[in-house]
Protein backbone atom coordinates (compact mmCIF):
# COMPACT_ATOMS: atom_id res chain seq x y z
CA UNK A 1 0.00 0.00 0.00
CA UNK A 2 1.09 3.65 -0.81
CA UNK A 3 1.85 5.91 2.21
CA UNK A 4 -0.91 8.30 1.89
CA UNK A 5 -3.12 5.26 1.86
CA UNK A 6 -1.61 3.52 5.22
CA UNK A 7 -1.70 7.01 6.79
CA UNK A 8 -5.32 7.36 5.57
CA UNK A 9 -6.40 3.68 7.01
CA UNK A 10 -4.65 4.79 10.46
CA UNK A 11 -6.40 7.81 10.41
CA UNK A 12 -9.66 6.53 9.93
CA UNK A 13 -9.33 3.48 12.43
CA UNK A 14 -8.46 6.29 15.15
CA UNK A 15 -11.60 8.04 14.21
CA UNK A 16 -13.48 4.64 14.07
CA UNK A 17 -12.44 3.84 17.71
CA UNK A 18 -13.24 7.67 18.69
CA UNK A 19 -16.75 6.65 17.44
CA UNK A 20 -17.05 3.40 19.53
CA UNK A 21 -16.23 5.59 22.68
CA UNK A 22 -18.53 8.11 21.90
CA UNK A 23 -21.53 5.70 21.25
CA UNK A 24 -20.50 3.16 24.75
CA UNK A 25 -20.27 7.20 26.66
CA UNK A 26 -23.79 8.08 25.08
CA UNK A 27 -25.45 4.93 26.26
CA UNK A 28 -24.00 5.07 29.66
CA UNK A 29 -26.33 6.11 32.47
CA UNK A 30 -23.51 9.08 33.66
CA UNK A 31 -20.26 10.13 32.55
CA UNK A 32 -17.80 7.86 32.50
CA UNK A 33 -13.96 9.27 33.21
CA UNK A 34 -12.32 6.64 32.14
CA UNK A 35 -13.98 6.50 28.62
CA UNK A 36 -13.48 9.56 28.63
CA UNK A 37 -9.59 9.59 29.64
CA UNK A 38 -9.45 6.38 26.82
CA UNK A 39 -10.89 9.22 24.24
CA UNK A 40 -8.53 11.89 24.81
CA UNK A 41 -5.07 9.42 25.20
CA UNK A 42 -6.61 7.91 21.96
CA UNK A 43 -6.20 11.88 20.20
CA UNK A 44 -2.66 12.08 21.75
CA UNK A 45 -2.06 8.50 19.98
CA UNK A 46 -3.42 9.96 17.10
CA UNK A 47 -1.44 13.35 17.13
CA UNK A 48 1.83 11.49 17.78
CA UNK A 49 1.24 8.96 15.39
CA UNK A 50 1.02 12.26 12.44
CA UNK A 51 4.07 13.77 13.85
CA UNK A 52 6.26 10.04 13.41
CA UNK A 53 4.89 9.29 9.88
CA UNK A 54 5.74 13.39 8.79
CA UNK A 55 8.97 12.25 10.52
CA UNK A 56 9.66 9.57 8.70
CA UNK A 57 8.56 11.17 5.15
CA UNK A 58 10.94 13.53 5.91
CA UNK A 59 13.97 10.74 6.60
CA UNK A 60 12.88 8.57 3.86
CA UNK A 61 13.75 12.22 1.50
CA UNK A 62 16.38 13.02 3.33
CA UNK A 63 17.99 9.46 2.74
CA UNK A 64 16.95 9.94 -1.02
CA UNK A 65 18.80 13.38 -1.16
CA UNK A 66 22.26 11.52 0.28
CA UNK A 67 22.29 8.95 -1.53
CA UNK A 68 22.02 11.15 -4.89
CA UNK A 69 24.87 13.44 -3.50
CA UNK A 70 27.01 10.32 -3.26
CA UNK A 71 26.40 9.14 -6.71
CA UNK A 72 26.59 12.10 -7.91
CA UNK A 73 30.14 12.88 -6.07
CA UNK A 74 31.38 9.22 -7.20
CA UNK A 75 30.25 10.05 -10.95
CA UNK A 76 32.95 13.41 -10.99
CA UNK A 77 35.73 11.06 -9.34
CA UNK A 78 35.23 7.89 -12.38
CA UNK A 79 35.44 10.92 -14.52
CA UNK A 80 38.63 12.56 -13.20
Amino acid sequence: MSELLNATKAYADFLEALGIIEDWQSKASKENPKLTRLAELMLKILDRHQDLAIEIKDLKLMNTLIRDEKNRIIQEIKQQ
